[in-house]
């Protein structure tokens, strides 16, 4: 009898860890943000604040044209790639990827963005600018975690403004970043890898919005 319990318990748990993760998904062919159900609202809203202080983010999402939305999504694989190299702490990859990135920021076409839709691409475009040249001059690791946190900020603003993701990825916080002041970063795929931390603690941080 106490076998049969355990079992009953045991099935239980697993169809409740199953369902909350498919809770964690968007549904397939749908563009757009999934809020983790774990995570605090409060926090999420706190973060946004934050973000909005320097970046313009739109209450709903602008329509680019082919053009324009691919040139976006390559400046967003660059930043991937930035990422990975800030995690890995590899100061030529840093260089490399911050040029590479650099470029395609500039050859973002703007002659079909308009209104509040270039409004907001300008504010992107000169803070990705203004701190991808700051990580460039070479600087020490520690203060280039800190542009990589603006152009993170940036970043994020990017996929909720323009719905440039299509693929798996998420947002993160984490909380002892910048000395603890805290940092986000967007991520590639479902796998939590600090990029402020790198190996000495790759899933330090919480995942407050999935994309796709």
């Amino acid at each position: 009898m106490k076998l049969r319990t355990i079992l009953i318990m045991v099935f239980i748990t697993s169809i409740s860890y199953y369902s909350k993760t498919l809770s964690q998904e968007s549904i397939p062919g749908k563009s757009g943000i999934t809020e983790v159900p774990d995570s605090s609202v409060a926090k999420q809203a706190a973060i946004h604040e934050q973000i909005k202080a320097g970046m313009l983010l739109l209450r709903t999402p602008y329509e680019l044209d082919d053009d324009s939305q691919g040139q976006m999504k390559a400046v967003l694989r660059y930043y991937f790639w930035l990422e990975d190299a800030m995690f890995n702490k590899n100061a030529d990859d840093i260089a490399l990827a911050a040029g590479l990135m650099k470029c395609k920021t500039k050859n973002v076409s703007e002659k079909n963005i308009w209104g509040k839709g270039y409004t907001a691409w300008d504010n992107h475009k000169e803070s990705l600018l203004k701190n991808l040249n700051l990580i460039l001059e070479e600087k020490p690791i520690t203060e280039q975690q800190a542009y990589f946190n603006k152009i993170s900020e940036t970043i994020y603003c990017m996929i909720k403004n323009f719905n440039i993701i299509d693929t798996k990825a998420y947002a993160a916080f984490c909380p002892i970043a910048l000395k603890n002041k805290g940092a986000i970063w967007v991520g590639n795929g479902r796998l939590l890898r600090n990029p402020y931390l790198g190996n000495k603690m790759p899933d330090c941080g919480e995942i407050i919005e999935l994309f796709k």
